[in-house]
């Protein structure tokens, strides 16, 4: 399919249309990301940039996303993501520069699963019988499940990335942060052994 002719109803689109709908709400995601800058560990980006990708998307998109979640709205918002997928990323090394590049209406899927990925570390570092978890509905009751949602969430975003076979930062940081997290979740090593993966891995771009 050409670059740029993306129908609404295409696979791309309506993907992306089921990563936007397994976003939690607002306030969830506030309280998350706060717990995220507050107690979790993150070298592939500054932590404080989730959050700004956070903020950026639900001021540009709340509408769309606000619940109950239409899949119309949803769809619309996945094709400007794809559309934006499609150009590459031109690097500044002024933050505010780099940040308007790639969110809010310039959102992309890398940032968007960047997002994901601050969102699952933030459940996974939670006691398991967090009084938050019974708060949430069906599957997001437990703290392995959520987790693994949104880490699905995450690769998801690493596939829609992948369309156009750009590379840039924030496609680097989901990368490293993908690997991190299904360490994390298939429990194949230590806490320290995965800190030290993600420091290891950062030294290595």
């Amino acid at each position: 399919m050409l670059a740029g002719k993306e129908p609404r109803g295409s696979p791309r689109v309506a993907l992306g249309a089921k990563i936007l709908n397994a976003l939690p709400d607002q306030q969830t995601c506030r309280f998350l990301l706060s717990w995220y800058l507050e107690k979790c560990h993150g070298c592939e980006l500054p932590k404080e940039a989730y959050v700004d990708m956070a903020n950026s998307l639900w001021g540009t998109f709340g509408r769309q996303l606000a619940e109950p979640r239409r899949p119309e709205e949803l769809e619309a918002v996945s094709l400007i993501l794809c559309k934006n997928a499609e150009t590459g990323l031109e690097e500044f090394e002024d933050y505010d520069r780099w940040f308007a590049s790639c969110s809010g209406a310039n959102m992309r899927w890398e940032t968007l699963g960047g997002v994901f990925g601050a969102l699952t570390s933030a459940v996974l570092s939670m006691p398991e019988r967090d009084q938050f978890f019974s708060s949430q509905q069906g599957d997001r009751r437990s703290r392995r499940n959520f987790s693994i949602e949104l880490k699905d969430c995450v690769q998801a975003c690493v596939t829609l990335s992948n369309y156009m076979d750009l590379i840039n930062v924030p496609m680097v940081a989901l990368l490293i942060k993908n690997l991190i997290l299904q360490t994390v979740i298939s429990g194949d090593v230590s806490e320290y052994s995965t800190a030290r993966l993600s420091v290891d891995s950062s030294n290595n771009l």
